[in-house]
């Protein structure tokens, strides 16, 4: 991070998720974690697309997992709650 508080999100992802200069995001804090979602974009790719482009990045050679079993950050307690 700059002295700017300003970071670079690597090329692969960005061409990955379709984001472009200029792009806006929402910034968010998840308990330790800080999340950028984009906002008022338009990429050109469906979300079927952006989907593929992620599979492709990121393997998951496990079982399946049941929904009921993921959780979104350690934070949370089985409610849904930041502990």
């Amino acid at each position: 991070m700059s002295e700017k508080g300003q970071v670079v999100i690597p090329k692969d992802v960005r061409d990955s998720l379709g984001l472009n200069p200029g792009q806006q995001f929402e910034v968010l804090q998840a308990g330790g974690d800080i999340v950028l979602r984009p906002t008022g974009r338009t990429t050109g790719k469906s979300v079927a697309e952006v989907m593929a482009d992620l599979r492709a990045r990121v393997r998951y050679e496990g079982p399946a997992i049941p929904i009921e079993q993921l959780s979104w950050s350690p934070d949370f307690d089985e409610d849904g709650l930041s502990a």
